[in-house]
């Protein structure tokens, strides 16, 4: 019977130690743009959070932007969904926000929704949104066009659903001024 207890804390202890080892590290937010590695130019950060807000004044719904390093082994599923509760992103009774996570090390990214807009972003949108939209620029060293080309596409289909010209949240060519 002892050895049986043994056994069983030593399983215990390496259960709950690699259970430790996988809290995740989670950025504080800095807005509707949190960069930790500096992949975004200034111009790009002010188009997104005005675009942003403006969303947000006109439907209530949010988009947020992340972009790390690396999950650190966490998956980037897992580590987006962490985020965006951290985040609270989107209105509480409504749980209509999204996240881009971008991990820049890890080649990985992802489009977190919340349910109030999974009819409006479905996974195969936000797949779309990705493939064709974001990662095409990122191939071509565009980290700033293919996250603002993103957040765009992200918008516009929120927008678009809830009545609201695109155009008034500030989207148009990514050469764009931001609107005064």
């Amino acid at each position: 019977m002892n050895a049986r207890r043994v056994i069983i804390a030593f399983f215990s202890f390496f259960i709950i130690a690699s259970a430790a080892a996988r809290a995740i590290d989670l950025p504080k937010a800095t807005g509707y743009v949190t960069d930790t590695v500096g992949a975004l130019d200034e111009t790009t950060k002010q188009k997104i959070v005005y675009t942003a807000t403006s969303l947000n004044a006109k439907t209530g719904s949010q988009v947020a932007v992340v972009i790390i390093n690396t999950t650190n082994g966490i998956s980037i599923e897992e580590y987006a969904v962490k985020l965006f509760e951290k985040y609270e992103i989107g209105s509480k009774e409504k749980d209509d926000g999204v996240l881009l996570l971008v991990a820049l090390k890890d080649r990985k990214m992802r489009i977190e929704v919340g349910y109030g807009l999974e009819g409006v972003i479905p996974d195969g949108k936000a797949g779309e949104i990705t493939s064709e939209i974001i990662k095409p620029k990122f191939k071509e060293n565009d980290i700033n066009g293919g996250v603002l080309d993103g957040v765009n596409a992200i918008v516009t289909e929120i927008a678009k659903e809830r009545g609201v010209d695109p155009a008034e949240l500030g989207i148009g060519a990514p050469s764009t001024p931001v609107p005064a």
